[in-house]
């Protein structure tokens, strides 16, 4: 008899149940088979997203043919404070009220702004965005989608800030 046979007889006769075994690595069950073969295979082919779409050009601009084509874009660097200085002077809210935690609608739709703009025009994640907006990454993915999904209704002032760079004649 082993020690584990002998515990459990003492606490047997002291009226104690054991309880059942319990596998910390349970084995698949059929619904989770078919979960882990359901999943979607890793996408192969990359897409190369357009950077601007503008409404005056009946093709899209890329930021390549955008910084080759303007002369006064070269040789500067698209940092996320310029893109937000732009922004702050088009919508003529201030760039500490953009980075601050107001929710007011003209507030946070010049933080839409920036966020689309950081992500298209530099090379910043969302996680970095979102850190220097004091904001999580799901709010910049929220304000690319939302910035993506109303194209029409934030191109005028995108426009204007992307003039402001330098980046549209």
């Amino acid at each position: 008899m082993n020690a584990e046979a002998a515990i459990l007889a003492q606490l047997d006769a002291k009226g104690f149940v054991p309880l059942p075994h319990i596998d910390p690595f349970p084995k698949k069950t059929v619904w989770q088979e078919r979960i882990v073969k359901a999943l979607p295979a890793p996408v192969e082919k990359v897409v190369k997203k357009p950077v601007v779409q503008h409404t005056a050009f009946a093709s899209i601009i890329s930021l390549s043919e955008a910084t080759d084509n303007h002369s006064e874009f070269q040789g500067k660097t698209m940092t996320m404070e310029r893109i937000g200085a732009a922004v702050a002077n088009v919508t003529g809210i201030p760039a500490l009220q953009i980075r601050s935690h107001r929710r007011f609608a003209p507030i946070t739709r010049a933080r839409f702004m920036v966020c689309y703009l950081c992500r298209e025009l530099t090379d910043k994640s969302y996680t970095t965005i979102g850190r220097w907006l004091n904001r999580d990454h799901t709010s910049v993915l929220h304000a690319m989608r939302t910035v993506d999904k109303n194209r029409a209704a934030f191109e005028p002032e995108l426009s204007a800030v992307m003039r402001r760079l330098g980046v549209l004649a």
